[in-house]
């Protein structure tokens, strides 16, 4: 759907922070394998601003083997979540939440952001999101193709899928 055409960065330093986004992503206390999602934050000038992994917020128990707090009281672990249902705070999110009030210039995600997430990215100023795994999300390109391209603080943000191809050009 989107493709790396943004000529600003080459493939080594996308896939440089990429990778930083999965080592982030370990730190995840989701107890579920393919939702430990990362992402970090940088200046336009790649300063690493802050990173954001998804959990429950502070001071919330984190979910265990025997329990997980999107499923419901008493209910048991199972491959199926709803991501309304979710008590944890989103890795983009986190991000956003912890870096300066400057805001950053790129966004790189583990995975593609949800529509909530991109909402966050819009007002914080990010001008660019990098992602490596789909997330479907209907209210996404919905979002993203009705920001409006006067806006104070950006222009329209460019959205790229972070491919593993060592041939990549610009």
């Amino acid at each position: 759907m989107y493709i790396i055409d943004d000529k600003r960065l080459s493939y080594e330093k996308v896939k440089y922070f990429i990778e930083m986004a999965e080592h982030v992503a370990t730190r995840s206390t989701c107890i579920k394998n393919n939702r430990k999602i990362g992402a970090v934050l940088t200046t336009e000038d790649l300063h690493v601003l802050s990173t954001g992994y998804n959990g429950n917020p502070v001071g919330m128990l984190h979910c265990t083997e025997e329990f997980c707090n999107s499923l419901g009281r008493g209910e048991k672990v199972s491959g199926v979540g709803l991501i309304d249902k979710c008590t944890a705070v989103h890795a983009e999110l986190n991000a956003l939440l912890q870096a300066p009030r400057c805001g950053g210039f790129y966004l790189f995600c583990t995975h593609k952001p949800c529509s909530l997430c991109l909402r966050a990215a819009v007002n914080k100023g990010i001008k660019v999101i990098y992602y490596k795994e789909e997330y479907n999300d209907p209210l996404f390109d919905i979002i993203l193709n009705n920001i409006p391209d006067n806006l104070v603080h950006t222009d329209k943000i460019k959205i790229y899928k972070y491919v593993e191809d060592k041939n990549w050009s610009l």
